[in-house]
């Protein structure tokens, strides 16, 4: 089985955002959710940006 290409499907939907976009409802809405998602997460990376070591 070859190995899956990501860089095909993300550049597709990065050319055709704008009319995805246009296409889904509620779309503004959803990537408000991803961005705090996202910016809750990175808030439990502790400084320095690794977790500490079980012993």
């Amino acid at each position: 089985m070859p190995e899956f290409d990501h860089f095909a499907p993300a550049a597709h939907l990065f050319e055709k955002r704008t009319g995805l976009f246009k296409s889904l409802p509620d779309v503004e809405p959803a990537l408000d959710r991803f961005e705090k998602l996202f910016t809750d997460l990175n808030g439990l990376i502790p400084p320095g940006g690794r977790a500490s070591k079980k012993p």
